[in-house]
């Protein structure tokens, strides 16, 4: 999570926590600063650099996040690096088919490993 905790990212989890059961808003949110630093996925590039990666992207405010995790998997040397973006939110509710269809072409266009 590279943009830092402000009210907007707040805002998300306090709404997202009333769709899950058994946490709170303030529940979620502590979760959520308690493991920012194993939840940033931006560190997991040395791991990821060798292998295909999709990164797909809604207008959920986590563009740019998405963005420097790309790009730094590629100045690791990545050539497999593939992103798609939906003008959509971060449930996909209005993209669930095409959602579907990118992530299955992808599946499809890797090489099957022995």
């Amino acid at each position: 999570m590279r943009e830092p905790m402000n009210q907007r990212r707040i805002d998300l989890f306090t709404g997202a926590s009333l769709r899950l059961a058994g946490t709170t808003p303030e529940g979620l949110l502590n979760e959520a600063k308690t493991n920012a630093p194993s939840w940033d996925y931006v560190g997991w590039v040395p791991l990821l650099k060798s292998r295909p990666v999709l990164v797909i992207e809604s207008h959920d405010g986590t563009v740019a996040d998405n963005k420097v995790f790309a790009d730094r998997l590629r100045k690791a040397g990545s050539t497999q690096v593939t992103e798609q973006y939906f003008e959509t939110d971060h449930s996909y509710v209005d993209h669930r088919i095409a959602l579907q269809t990118t992530i299955l072409n992808w599946l499809s266009s890797l090489p099957l490993s022995k």
